[in-house]
């Protein structure tokens, strides 16, 4: 009976300039390792050149073991009996393309060499001010938030190391890294509430804010640290311990443009982040899911506000961002409409572990559909665990800006479920978006002494005076928050912070697909396009063709390849098993990352916290 090997391979030859650098996302070395198994995929970084994700794949046909091998969607098909590893030469012209030469080693009859080409991903673009900005945090004590969970974290040092690993081909490396893992902790409560509270049909930018909303949303936090009371968690908001919301809107007024910014900052680096990571193969992931709403005071009338397609993004001004989930439903919500999002979402890869976290709704995304679909990959999340602060939470993160169709709308078991499936880019991404228009004056970033310390008096007050730049960030914050008073007078607006105020950038409406208008205002109209869009769900296959020709093993007839091409490879969502829960209690294990889930629930039910 013939051997059925897994689709391994190894990189024996690079050819390439000797003034390019080329790193695996592993970390370890280029050549002479095996790599790769069935349904995984691996990401080459070549410097000035782009990624290349060397995706394998095991498909089972009855009888027949197929294995591929997808360089950056061209693939080639070999019969997978017998061979045991497959043998890359890659060659790298400097201009923007490889080349790969892949000889199977084991197996009967011999299967010949067979040579693709293709293009490098590029590379996201990187704003050297952002960059300087989130530093000049980090240096202050605002990234990252300063009681990690158990005191601990990670250090900075192991930061820094990943950051190095998984993005050597910046010199943003740390910055990248240290953004990623801000979002795991309780930071994400800021990077949420400045991007959803902006009524972001209203320009010209920065975006006006629904600040009553937001000092809300603030204030009503109250489980564990996570408090008005508590000073590390007002100081993620640039604020000091306040004792009533009038205390938080006051301070917010003096701050509002600075955390917008911050915001603005730390979200362009995180859509940097994410385009960069590692990829998942759909096949070893098919559907992701995730809990929501993920801050908990926030509520299921908060939900549609996360989205550029809500209608309240026109305001006026000074009326509440909120709308009740039934409509919401019935309008920019309902299945067949297509939604792209002001925030980050966090997903896991379970029903059981989003649950753990739903606050009444649970998403389920899928990967961009149609019987042809080019990508096994999924090209728009990526997986952030190995940054996390925790590391046992399998966390994957669709950046803002990210557009899906909605598949279905439905009540679940306990929650509402949404189906979702993404939608493409219609423009390269992200390369070309959330960049600032010129008028944004991006170039006015704080980045020396001088410039930092008129930024804002508040803000500035929680620091000893002296030259940041002696400051080692390389050192692990103190687990404590640093206390720090500001007199009454300090919360006057100086003229020096309001000469930032034309430099804020905020996140604008992204253009979407041409499909893709918002039709909010056809809200009652529901066209028949749509419902024959749904009716069909042809969402199940994946084509074995990629974007060329495909090369395929001389044993593989080619009318058996188109065959394959058709094979329903992706379960439906009911064969997907649930999984467990978590099993650790986040709230005992002081692990929660400022993110609510049913520990905090059930220690709140029996007063513990």
């Amino acid at each position: 009976m013939a051997m059925m090997a897994q689709p391994s391979w190894a990189i024996t030859q690079v050819k390439k300039p000797l003034s390019l650098k080329v790193w695996v996302d592993d970390g370890r070395p280029v050549v002479n390792i095996t790599r790769g198994g069935a349904n995984v995929s691996v990401r080459l970084m070549v410097a000035s050149q782009g990624f290349l994700d060397i995706t394998s794949i095991l498909v089972r046909n009855g009888g027949r073991i197929v294995h591929v091998l997808d360089f950056n969607n061209v693939r080639l098909v070999f019969s997978g009996l017998g061979v045991g590893l497959y043998a890359i030469s890659l060659a790298i012209t400097g201009y923007g393309t490889f080349s790969a030469t892949v000889q199977p080693r084991g197996g009967s009859p011999m299967v010949p060499p067979r040579t693709l080409s293709g293009r490098f991903k590029p590379f996201p673009r990187i704003s050297p001010q952002d960059a300087a900005y989130l530093q000049m945090m980090i240096q202050r004590r605002f990234v990252p938030y300063q009681k990690a969970p158990g005191g601990g974290g990670i250090p900075y040092a192991r930061i820094r190391a990943l950051g190095q690993q998984l993005f050597p081909w910046t010199p943003y490396s740390y910055i990248l890294a240290m953004a990623t893992y801000d979002w795991t902790t309780a930071s994400f409560a800021r990077m949420v509430f400045m991007q959803v509270f902006q009524y972001t049909s209203i320009p010209p930018r920065p975006f006006p804010l629904d600040r009553p909303s937001i000092s809300k949303m603030i204030f009503q936090s109250k489980w564990g640290d996570y408090n008005p009371g508590n000073p590390t968690y007002m100081r993620s908001f640039m604020m000091r311990p306040a004792k009533s919301e009038s205390q938080v809107a006051q301070q917010l007024a003096h701050v509002a443009r600075e955390l917008q910014r911050f915001s603005a900052v730390q979200n362009r680096l995180l859509v940097a982040a994410a385009h960069a990571l590692p990829r998942t193969c759909i096949l070893a992931k098919p559907y992701l899911f995730s809990g929501q709403v993920d801050i908990y005071q926030m509520g299921m009338s908060r939900f549609g506000i996360c989205f550029f397609q809500f209608p309240g993004n026109r305001g006026p001004v000074g009326t509440a961002l909120e709308i009740q989930f039934a409509a919401a439903s019935a309008t920019f919500l309902r299945p067949g409409r297509l939604i792209t999002t002001k925030m980050v979402w966090s997903f896991t890869d379970t029903e059981a572990d989003a649950l753990h976290y739903a606050n009444g709704i649970l998403l389920v995304v899928r990967a961009a559909g149609s019987s042809g679909a080019k990508s096994f990959v999924w090209d728009m999340p990526a997986y952030v665990t190995k940054l996390s602060n925790e590391a046992s939470k399998t966390e994957y993160i669709f950046p803002a800006g990210s557009t899906f169709r909605i598949l279905a709308n439905r009540p679940g078991n306990g929650v509402q479920v949404i189906e979702l499936e993404i939608v493409p880019r219609s423009v390269p991404w992200p390369r070309d978006e959330f960049e600032a228009d010129e008028a944004d004056a991006l170039g006015k970033v704080p980045v020396s002494e001088s410039e930092a310390a008129a930024f804002s008096s508040l803000a500035e007050a929680a620091f000893t005076p002296g030259d940041a730049s002696l400051i080692d960030d390389t050192v692990d914050p103190p687990v404590e928050p640093i206390d720090f008073e500001v007199d009454e007078d300090s919360l006057s607006r100086d003229d020096a912070a309001l000469a930032f105020d034309d430099a804020v950038a905020a996140f604008a409406a992204l253009p979407l697909p041409a499909e893709a208008v918002p039709d909010w205002q056809e809200d009652d109209a529901s066209t028949g396009e749509q419902d024959e869009l749904l009716a069909g769900d042809t969402f199940r296959t994946l084509s074995l063709l990629g974007d060329e020709t495909t090369h395929h093993s001389s044993d593989i007839p080619k009318n058996e390849l188109l065959d394959l091409s058709r094979l329903t490879v992706i379960p439906e969502l009911d064969q997907v098993p649930r999984g467990v829960p978590p099993a650790i209690d986040h709230v005992a294990e002081d692990c929660t990352g400022g993110r609510w889930c049913r520990c905090v629930q059930s220690h709140m039910e029996d007063g513990t916290i």
